[in-house]
């Protein structure tokens, strides 16, 4: 019977927060084998904006910014798409890539991403798109702005970068390649995955406050 309370006492001494605290952030970690270049962990601005509605995929707010897998399943979206990969995986993410990049409708597939950009005015014409399309009120539309030093290293991937590694494993993510390539659809696209601790490490604007 002493074992059990002492049992019972250890585990009330147990801090839950510590338990069930998440990683900050799940950062790109591509292993030497998978053909990616080391020096494209560096190709990253020093600042990066995301746009954010309510009916924005995943979840945005001054604490998290989490994407629509680390909203339906927790687990999963834990996984670096780098993290065992083989042609299955590889396949698996240049679907999603593409789909994701593209703004297209995902049915059952967990999308872990989340785009940033590094031009501002694209961020602007994007706020003026998403209020016009989804007759968003301008004062629920929200902008972004981190600092990357503030983060560690892989936590976000040029899209171009990510598109050179897996387009030979989806069509139409090799037809969006040379899209990117022209010059003509690309935006400044950045990415990160799963969920991403913004807490102290963002700014945070109405879109209202833009357009006085």
């Amino acid at each position: 019977m002493a074992d059990v309370t002492n049992v019972t006492e250890s585990m009330r001494k147990i801090n839950m927060h510590d338990v069930l605290e998440e990683p900050e952030q799940l950062v790109f970690s591509p292993h030497p084998d998978d053909g990616v270049a080391e020096k494209i962990m560096d190709n990253v601005p020093r600042y990066l904006f995301r746009v954010a509605t309510p009916k924005s995929d995943g979840m945005t707010n001054e604490i998290w910014v989490r994407s629509d897998a680390a909203l339906k399943d927790r687990t999963a979206s834990m996984e670096d798409i780098f993290y065992n990969l083989n042609t299955k995986k590889r396949t698996e993410v240049a679907k999603i890539l593409n789909l994701h990049l593209r703004w297209g409708k995902k049915k059952n597939l967990l999308d872990n991403f989340v785009s940033w950009t590094s031009s501002l005015l694209f961020a602007i014409q994007y706020i003026y798109y998403r209020h016009y399309t989804d007759d968003t009120p301008i004062e629920e539309i929200k902008l972004f702005v981190v600092d990357t030093t503030m983060f560690p290293r892989g936590t976000f991937m040029r899209d171009l970068d990510l598109i050179d590694i897996f387009y030979d494993y989806n069509k139409r993510l090799r037809s969006f390649r040379s899209l990117r390539k022209g010059g003509t659809y690309y935006f400044g696209e950045y990415l990160s995955q799963g969920s991403l601790k913004l807490e102290n490490k963002c700014q945070l604007i109405s879109a209202d406050l833009i357009f006085l």
